[in-house]
């Protein structure tokens, strides 16, 4: 629940900035629906890791590319939505993703 929510403020400001808040039901959903499919599919690699620690690396390098492709997707959502080049809205969606990161981070540090 966490995760949506900090997508949807995200989102929400940078629409409201650029005087497209029109647009946000549409950009918020285009953003969790990729964001659904992208973890869906990085679950399993997550499992295989902990479980596998033979190919570890395997998966270490799926869920790296997963991630390359999740900024991509967000980057070309944000461009859409706000008009902006694919470089902007790609430089977006990592920052979006660094503050999301420290956000989960912060609030559920890693077991060690």
């Amino acid at each position: 629940l966490l995760a949506p929510a900090v997508m949807a403020l995200f989102m929400l400001g940078l629409l409201s900035a650029s005087k497209r808040r029109h647009r946000f039901t549409q950009t918020f959903t285009a953003g969790i629906g990729c964001d659904a499919l992208i973890t869906a599919l990085a679950l399993p690699l997550v499992l295989v890791s902990l479980f596998l620690p033979d190919i570890r690396a395997v998966a270490g390098l799926l869920l790296l590319g997963l991630l390359v492709w999740e900024l991509a997707v967000i980057g070309h959502i944000l461009r859409q939505a706000l008009d902006l080049s694919f470089m902007a809205g790609l430089g977006l969606a990592l920052v979006y993703t660094v503050f999301n990161y420290r956000i989960m981070m912060t609030l559920f540090p890693p077991l060690t």
